[in-house]
């Protein structure tokens, strides 16, 4: 026989073989359950029992690698922790499209979430304050650290006072002096005080600011008319403008003053009650230029009285305060 005729032969042999082989493989394809139903059995196992850790596979064929063998705890309340891997997030195959795993939370550990109560700070424009809580000598403090420090000429006594020391002014010489110009860009004011007037004159000063007896604005505790009188004026005492009050300043008794003057009204406020209004008025603090005699406890005029009497937390603000602002103040 020949070697061609030898091949031949088997190559015959070896078809039906290959040819059961083929139909063998086949038969095993079609017996093999789809992969669906493979994914779809294990994610039913996983929630039958108790876990919930999910994974979404985009190839069934994904499936070996992604779910290792682990088990589920189920004696915890709502099975919520998967034994072997705590907080971590199952591993995922390199296959599988890299998107973030989120936990999922259960409605009931879910807390209400609500902003911290917010309390309003009332911050007001406060120009110099003096506390006048020294207990000696020739100067009283800013506490508003603006450095507009007054001189105390005399020298004057700080004295026990409304909330803490005061400065105490005989009536004989006593005043004091804030730094000029203090008022120079402030079209309307606020003065505040403590005061508790020892003997009362008429024309004396609580403050007097000014360039002399032309330009000025005052406060006295008792004009000639018998009340208590601001007055303003770049044309002397002949065109002042005013606020009177219905009555002088109490002695012997702290009382607290306040004077507001904004948008052509001014306002005079005894304990922090509106006791005077003047309406039409068109001067304001900055309509006197550079003050260079800013006086407390004395008057531009030499012939009027100096104050005799005590002043505690002098306050002086840019702008008018209304009563409300006024009264938070101590």
């Amino acid at each position: 026989m020949s070697r061609h005729r030898q091949n031949e032969d088997e190559q015959t042999m070896l078809l039906p073989q290959t040819v059961e082989q083929h139909a063998a493989s086949d038969r095993a394809v079609r017996r093999r359950p789809p992969r669906r139903l493979i994914v779809l059995a294990v994610v039913g196992v996983l929630l039958v029992g108790g876990g919930v850790t999910a994974w979404v596979l985009s190839e069934p064929s994904d499936l070996n690698q992604l779910l290792p063998p682990v088990t589920t705890s189920t004696s915890g309340k709502n099975n919520a922790a998967v034994e072997g891997l705590g907080e971590a997030s199952p591993a995922v195959s390199p296959s599988v499209p890299s998107s973030p795993v989120k936990p999922r939370v259960s409605p009931s550990t879910l807390q209400p979430t609500t902003s911290p109560p917010t309390t309003e700070v009332l911050v007001l424009p406060l120009l110099a304050h003096y506390p006048f809580n020294e207990a000696a000598g020739a100067s009283a403090a800013d506490a508003t650290g603006g450095g507009k420090t007054a001189t105390v000429a005399g020298p004057a006594a700080f004295v026990p006072g409304k909330l803490g020391n005061a400065i105490d002014l005989n009536g004989a010489g006593q005043y004091v002096s804030l730094p000029a110009g203090i008022f120079r860009t402030t079209p309307e004011f606020t003065f505040a005080a403590w005061v508790r007037l020892d003997t009362i004159s008429t024309w004396s000063r609580l403050f007097d600011f000014g360039t002399g007896t032309t330009v000025n604005m005052f406060l006295t505790p008792r004009s000639d008319a018998g009340t208590i009188r601001f007055a303003i004026t770049t044309g002397g005492s002949g065109k002042q403008e005013r606020i009177n009050a219905p009555a002088p300043l109490p002695v012997g008794t702290w009382t607290h003053v306040a004077v507001t003057l904004s948008g052509g009204v001014g306002i005079l406020y005894l304990n922090r009650v509106e006791v005077a209004r003047t309406s039409g008025m068109t001067l304001t603090p900055a309509s006197l230029g550079n003050t260079t005699q800013t006086w407390i406890g004395r008057s531009e005029y030499q012939a009027d009285p100096y104050l005799d009497g005590a002043i505690d937390d002098l306050r002086f603000y840019s702008r008018a305060l209304t009563p409300t602002e006024l009264a938070t103040l101590p």
